[in-house]
């Protein structure tokens, strides 16, 4: 699968959407992971924490890994250093994820490689919810 790069195939994306696994979700209302999550729930997305430090963020539980998540997961939005990367990636392919987005800053060349290779589309450098709020008229769940 290749890097997702264009307007349209980030709404594609987005509008086929429906769980999205947000890994390194903080509880802080101040950190991004906390701002752009309670954006996509409030735009009716399934979303799951992934922190193993928290126990809940807005009232849904908090999973240690993406492996201990019950239910499918689409998208895997990454909030971590880039050192975690290829670790995340490798595990988004192990629950069957159909692509990991990296936020602003979090991405490696061998992440990047590795998802590419596992067959996920990839979206680098860019921040869901502002790429969600340009697809809002393509987007109505």
């Amino acid at each position: 699968m290749p890097i997702l790069q264009s307007p349209t195939d980030l709404c594609s994306l987005l509008h086929s959407t429906n769980s999205i696994a947000v890994v390194g979700l903080s509880e802080k209302p101040w950190r991004d992971s906390n701002s752009v999550t309670r954006y996509l729930l409030d735009h009716r997305y399934i979303i799951y924490p992934v922190n193993p430090t928290v126990r809940s963020v807005f009232g849904v539980p908090s999973y240690p890994s993406l492996e201990a998540i019950p239910d499918r997961v689409d998208l895997v939005n990454i909030f971590r250093t880039p050192a975690a990367g290829e670790s995340i990636v490798r595990s988004a392919a192990a629950i069957k994820a159909r692509a990991v987005w990296f936020q602003f800053h979090t991405s490696t060349e061998v992440a990047i490689a590795r998802g590419i290779e596992n067959g996920l589309d990839v979206i680098v450098e860019k921040c869901i919810m502002v790429e969600h709020r340009r697809c809002a008229p393509a987007h109505t769940q």
